[in-house]
Parts: structure tokens; C-alpha cells; sequence
């Protein structure tokens, strides 16, 4: 009960910060659907997801670096807060000097708005790492307020941008750029009032050995993550990739409401787990509670999104790809699972290995894409995208079971998450009922799914009562 207790307060708390976050695509759905076409929702979509793949270089997986030498007294802390800033900061620099490059040698409109998106990013590098401090004082109420400060500010900004000045694309593109400029200087000024100087270069190497493997295993997992984007981009046209984008953007906010929180509180957990004394019983315990909830609450999450997505849309034409979002919210369904089964390497220090794993995904994911989008379209972009990624968890849990063993009831998961996969492609043919029948149809299969999980023993009886009681209880708190 502790540890359910412990998992469902934090990720409760957590989930607030991503819930924010979602928030600003969906108040900006009308928005954009109104006055940006599907081929202007693609381009914006296209450079982002050009900035996104740049990340992983600018980070330079510093983020998992902090957690794990995040202890000591703060002199100690302080120089794990400055360490991974000074690395971040100077793979910053990096990433830019590139990224000008390529804006001399392409010299049109969109290379400028793909410069300007990468440079804010690394900005928002500092802020994000602010929030990592946050988190790691347990700041909640700052950590939350900051969050919500950021959503009001990139929805004011693209709201007079797009509508007030007429920017449309460049409206976008430029609100996060100046949300990120402003809170990237206020995460700035927070951590360098914290932070002690090191001059300790022997740490800095070390931080590095740890941290470029995790980062290139970074870029490999955003390759399967991209790799749906830039193929219809250069194999189908842009307004097929604004309706593939548009499905997209429905079904990503599930992994921000159900896996992002857990695992923002699980990170620190996990930790304190390994170095104790009941660490196998409960990392067991946790991987059949998500296997069983996370393929439910994505055939949940999926119907209802599909409906309020037809409510937010202003122009019809983007609702024909609304029975691409079951299928995406199933593979992030996959893509948490190969998350959490990542640990192994973390716990043994096998880092080196990560980016050999993604990136053999990675290409299976690319060659995949290349044959079925130019026969299905965005169709084909999301059968590449969830194959992928069911692979590539099979493959994470079978190696890193290998470096850190515990007991897992494989052969039961597997069968849950199959039949779960059946009821999506289900739930996918049937996105054109109303949404009575479609929520109603969303729920029962979910619970069904719950309850497969827990006659086959996946999720323990009486660990599932555990957490439907930490959830019972934040339910009643949150009431009163």
C-alpha cells in the first residue's frame, strides 16, 4: 500500500504539470483549425518535429544524468544542478552553430522559423532543468505555478499572433519561440542561485561517458517517434501530414495524462527502490499494474478523444483522420512499457547499450514507414509507428531482463496487451458512431481488458485494490 500510495500521490501531483501542457494544443485546436489549412498544420507540425529531434543533442541526456548523482548535501547537489547545465549549455551551442548553417545553405522562410525553433529550445533546456530542481526539492506548488505561467503565455501570445497580427504559421512558430526565450531566462535565474561551480573536470568526463550513450539512444527513439512525419512529408504531401498530425496531436496527450505523471514520480522512486531491500517484488508488482491499466485507459482515452476532437475542430475536413488516434494512443501504450523496462540498463550502468537497441528500431521503424506510407498514407505512417514500437519493447525487456533480473509474468502480459491491441483496431473501425455508443463502447472494452489483467493474475488482486483506493481517496480530496 505504501508504495501505491507513494506512486499515485506524486503522479497525482505531477499530472497536473503535463495536463497544463496538453492544454495549450487544446485551447489552440479551434484556433488553428480555423485559420491555418492542412497543409499549413503540416509545415508548423514539420518544424517542430525537426526542433524535436535536435533536442536529444542539446540535452545531451543530462536530464537522466540528474537524477541519478542527484544526492549528498546541497554543496553536492549544487554541483549536479551547475555540471549538467554547463554540458547542456555547451552542446547549445553546438546544435545552434549547426543550425545556422543549414538556414545560409537553405535561405528561405521555413529555415528561418527552424533556427529560431531550435534556439528557443535550447532556452527552454533551462527551464526544464529549473523544473527537474523543483521536483527534486519537491517545490510543488512553484513547479506547478511555473507550468501554468508557460501554458498562459504560449495561448495569449499565439492567440494576438495568429488572429490580432494575421502570422498563421509564423504565428505559431513564434509564440513558442517567445515562451521559451521568457521562462528559459526565469529557469536560469532560479538555478543559478542554487548551483555551486565544479571544477572537477574527472566529473565532467564522467558525466559525459554516462550521458552520450543515453542521448544517442535518445535520438534513436525519436527516429521511431519522426520517422512517421518526415516520411509523409517526402512520400505524401503536406496536408496529409497536417491530417496525420491532427490525429497525432489527439492521441499524444494520453501518454502526458497516464504515463508522463507516473513516470516523473517513479524516476526519484525508483532509485530509492533499487538501493533497498524489496526492490524485485515491486518493480513486478508495478510492470503488471501498468501492462493491465495503460492499454485501458488508452481504449478509454482514445473514444473520448475522438469526440472531443469533433468538438474542437472548425473545419470538417480535418475529422477524417480521427480513426488514426487508437491506433497512435495504443503505440504509446508500447512506448511506456519500453520505458519502464529501460531501468534494467540504468540500474546496472549498461548505458552504452541503449543507443544500439533504438537505433536498430529506429531503422526498422524508417524502412517501414518508407513502404507503407507511399502505399497507405498516414494510414501507413501509424502501422510503422505501432509495429515499431511493439518490437522495440519486446527487445528492451529481453536485454535488460538480462542485465537486471527479476521475476515477471511475461507470457500473461503479452496476452493482455494483444487482446488490448484487437479492441483498438476495433474501436478504430467504429470512430464514425456517435459518441454515446463510442464512449460507451471505450469503457467496456477497458474494463474488460482490467479484468483480463487481473484473472490472469498480471495485476495482483489485492495491488490493484491498493491503488484504487489511493485513487478513491485523491477523488474525494480533490471533491471537497
Amino acid at each position: 500500500m505504501k508504495l501505491a500510495s507513494r506512486i499515485g500521490k506524486d503522479a497525482g501531483l505531477y499530472s497536473i504539470e503535463p495536463v497544463f501542457a496538453k492544454l495549450i494544443g487544446i485551447f489552440l485546436i479551434p484556433l488553428y483549425t480555423a485559420y491555418l489549412s492542412t497543409a499549413d498544420y503540416g509545415v508548423v507540425n514539420f518544424i517542430i518535429a525537426i526542433g524535436s529531434f535536435c533536442l536529444p543533442f542539446i540535452t545531451m541526456g543530462m536530464d537522466a544524468i540528474f537524477w541519478m548523482h542527484y544526492k549528498g548535501d546541497s554543496k553536492e547537489k549544487g554541483k549536479v544542478v551547475f555540471t549538467t547545465t554547463a554540458i547542456s549549455s555547451a552542446t547549445s551551442l553546438i546544435v545552434i552553430t549547426i543550425a545556422f548553417i543549414y538556414m545560409f545553405v537553405k535561405w528561405d522562410s521555413q529555415s528561418f522559423l527552424v533556427v529560431g525553433y531550435v534556439c528557443s529550445l535550447c532556452m527552454q533546456v533551462l527551464y526544464q532543468r529549473g523544473q527537474n530542481f523543483l521536483r527534486a526539492q519537491r517545490k510543488i506548488t512553484i513547479f506547478l505555478l511555473s507550468s501554468g505561467i508557460y501554458t498562459l503565455l504560449r495561448i495569449i501570445i499565439a492567440i494576438v499572433l495568429i488572429v490580432y497580427v494575421n502570422m498563421h504559421i509564423r504565428g505559431v512558430i513564434y509564440s513558442i519561440i517567445a515562451t521559451n526565450i521568457m521562462l528559459g531566462i526565469s529557469g536560469y535565474l532560479y538555478i543559478k542561485q542554487h548551483w555551486a561551480i565544479n571544477h572537477n573536470m574527472t566529473e565532467y568526463k564522467e558525466y559525459l561517458v554516462l550521458g552520450w550513450p543515453i542521448m544517442l539512444g535518445n535520438v534513436s527513439a525519436l527516429m521511431m517517434n519522426l520517422a512517421d512525419k518526415f516520411s509523409i512529408n517526402y512520400l505524401s504531401t503536406k496536408s496529409e501530414l497536417g491530417l496525420y498530425s491532427f490525429a497525432f496531436n489527439f492521441a499524444v496527450p494520453f501518454s502526458a495524462f497516464a504515463f508522463a505523471p507516473f513516470m516523473k514520480a517513479w524516476v526519484p522512486i525508483r532509485w530509492e527502490l533499487f538501493r533497498g531491500d524489496t526492490a524485485h517484488d515491486s518493480f513486478r508488482k508495478v510492470a503488471g499494474a501498468l501492462t493491465t491499466l495503460l492499454p485501458a485507459a488508452a481504449l478509454v482515452y482514445s473514444t473520448m478523444a475522438i469526440v472531443f476532437a469533433r468538438l474542437l475542430s472548425r473545419d470538417e475536413s480535418y475529422n477524417v483522420a480521427l480513426y488514426l488516434v487508437p491506433i497512435l494512443a495504443m503505440s504509446k501504450v508500447f512506448y511506456g512499457l519500453y520505458w519502464y523496462d529501460l531501468m534494467g540498463f540504468l540500474f546496472a550502468k549498461k548505458t552504452k547499450y541503449l543507443p544500439l537497441l533504438t537505433t536498430g528500431m529506429g531503422i526498422v521503424n524508417i524502412i517501414g514507414n518508407i513502404l507503407l506510407v507511399t502505399r497507405y498514407g498516414a494510414y501507413g505512417a501509424a502501422l510503422a509507428t505501432l509495429g515499431s514500437f511493439i518490437v522495440i519493447r519486446y527487445i528492451a525487456y529481453y536485454y535488460s531482463h538480462k542485465v537486471y533480473r527479476y521475476d515477471r509474468k511475461m507470457g500473461r502480459e503479452t496476452v493482455v496487451v494483444i487482446i488490448a491491441l484487437v479492441l483498438a483496431f476495433i474501436v478504430s473501425s467504429q470512430s464514425h458512431l456517435n459518441a454515446c455508443y463510442l464512449i460507451g463502447i471505450g469503457i467496456f472494452f477497458g474494463t474488460a481488458v482490467v479484468g483480463l489483467g487481473l484473472i490472469t493474475r498480471v495485476i495482483e488482486w489485492r495491488y490493484f485494490r491498493d491503488i484504487v483506493r489511493v485513487m478513491r481517496g485523491r477523488i474525494q480530496r480533490s471533491s471537497k
